[in-house]
């Protein structure tokens, strides 16, 4: 910005919205497929099977968290380098504002009880992202929606094969196993779809440069 090159300016956001994408919705994906078998592995001599399968939905509910809290950070991280920090933290003010108001709010509604708490942290968090992308787009014009497309893409071919390759890791293996197999493949799956995906169809001259 201090140079003038909104075009390099655009790219840099972009590249960052999609390593944030990618990275923040693998680990979000993680915690829904595998939530139960890790508190399992983690809990499961000093929990009773109803708290593990409470602890389950309050880790899937956390995990949607997992994505808007790291959009959080990154467009916080890019309106500190476009020189507006305190658009940062009147965000953060109003995001802050209404997880109180929701929490009072659900915490009261016994049906809703403790998921309360997560799910208000979560309004939160998708404000305060709201909000922020609001003031990147008026200050730099830069739009985010044209790589949500290759993003579910990738993410879909990671959590096909965590599910599916769980359940066929389950039938020869015990699961815990199963898990530490099928988790340690899933990553590796990531990476070379993020690979195909992103570095070689969008930036094939920088790899080669790269090369």
């Amino acid at each position: 910005m201090a140079q003038n090159s909104r075009e390099k300016v655009s790219e840099l956001i972009q590249k960052s919205f999609q390593i944030c994408l990618c990275i923040s919705i693998a680990f979000a994906l993680c915690y829904v497929i595998f939530g139960k078998e890790i508190l399992s592995f983690l809990y499961g001599k000093s929990f009773e099977n109803f708290e593990i399968l409470i602890a389950t939905k309050l880790l899937f509910l956390a995990s949607i968290n997992i994505l808007f809290s790291s959009l959080v950070q990154i467009t916080a991280g890019i309106l500190n380098g476009l020189g507006k920090p305190n658009l940062t933290v009147k965000s953060l003010i109003i995001g802050c504002i209404a997880k109180i108001i929701f929490e009072v709010i659900l915490l009261s509604i016994r049906e809703v009880n403790i998921f309360g708490v997560t799910i208000s942290a979560g309004v939160c968090y998708f404000i305060v992202f709201a909000l922020n992308y609001r003031k990147i787009k008026e200050i730099t014009g830069v739009k985010i929606t044209k790589i949500y497309g290759q993003v579910a893409v990738q993410e879909c071919f990671v959590c096909l094969f965590a599910f599916f390759g769980k359940q066929l890791f389950d039938i020869v293996f015990s699961e815990t196993i199963s898990v530490l197999i099928s988790g340690m493949i899933t990553v590796a799956i990531f990476f070379v779809t993020y690979y195909v995906f992103f570095m070689l169809n969008k930036y094939p001259n920088e790899l080669e440069n790269f090369s």
